[in-house]
């Protein structure tokens, strides 16, 4: 169960991670505070890796 917990939050991650990638193409969209959206960003990714890596280690 625990395995699967954290397979949907890395696929709801990487969800995120598209949609703020679609968001950052549209003019002005992200621009009134970058350095939020882009440690956001970042902080999604650095998670997504960090639990990929765990469930490589359960298998």
């Amino acid at each position: 169960m625990k395995t699967q917990t954290s397979h949907t939050i890395v696929i709801a991650m990487q969800g995120m991670i598209k949609a703020l990638t679609i968001l950052d193409t549209f003019p002005g969209s992200c621009r009134k505070m970058p350095s939020a959206y882009h440690a956001l960003h970042a902080s999604l990714e650095d998670m997504v890796d960090e639990l990929s890596d765990r469930q490589e280690l359960t298998h």
